[in-house]
């Protein structure tokens, strides 16, 4: 796999309940930290001088490192690994870098300062083109993906239109119920009423002719 199949994968292919969080980082030899990932509001690899180390993921620095360091040959491994071997003795730096390049020219043949140099300007010239690379294939899936999620997202807004309306419609619907029943209470109520009166009378009219007929007889 693609040093950038394997980014897009460590930065796309998350589950949705976990939020990314930077991972803490280890020490490096500090002639090996010649680049490392920050971060942005869009998904970039970029080029720092003095990355702040809370933010250097350490999954895509070490992927960066094995893809960068396929390039320049050996002359730079070795005087790393010289430079890692040489620091617990010496620790004037200046005195460092000279022992650790003088100790790789001893190692491996056609080492030198000039080797060693043109090695990292190798590495740089292949970091630059993958970050690149990287920068354009991650904003191109960051498209894609965002794309996706705003089509979901119209989609979802279109359905809570629709529901919004349609309890509008229902809300309306029970006021109008409401006020409905309200008008069938009073007609019923006024109905009870009118007959009540009418009952009322008739039997008034009646217990008085019953009344008269027995006071007459």
């Amino acid at each position: 796999m693609s040093l950038r199949n394997k980014l897009k994968g460590l930065i796309f292919e998350v589950k949705e309940d976990e939020a990314p969080v930077a991972k803490p980082a280890t020490g490096k030899p500090a002639a090996s930290a010649t680049a490392s990932p920050s971060t942005a509001s869009r998904p970039r690899v970029a080029t720092t001088t003095q990355p702040a180390q809370e933010l250097v993921d350490e999954d895509i620095y070490q992927l960066i490192a094995e893809e960068v360091s396929r390039k320049g040959g050996t002359a730079y491994k070795k005087f790393v690994e010289q430079l890692t071997a040489l620091r617990s003795i010496i620790s004037d730096e200046a005195s460092l870098y000279k022992a650790a390049v003088a100790a790789a020219s001893t190692a491996v043949a056609g080492t030198n300062y000039q080797s060693i140099v043109g090695a990292i300007s190798e590495r740089l010239s292949a970091l630059d083109a993958e970050v690149e690379e990287v920068n354009t294939e991650l904003n191109d899936e960051e498209s894609t993906q965002v794309a996706a999620k705003q089509a979901e997202l119209e989609t979802a807004r279109a359905q809570v239109e629709r529901l919004r309306q349609d309890l509008q419609e229902k809300e309306q619907l029970a006021d109008t119920l409401t006020s409905d029943i309200g008008v069938v209470k009073n007609r019923v109520a006024t109905r009870r009423a009118q007959f009540a009166a009418a009952a009322t009378k008739m039997r008034n009219e009646l217990q008085d002719a019953r009344a008269k007929l027995e006071r007459y007889k």
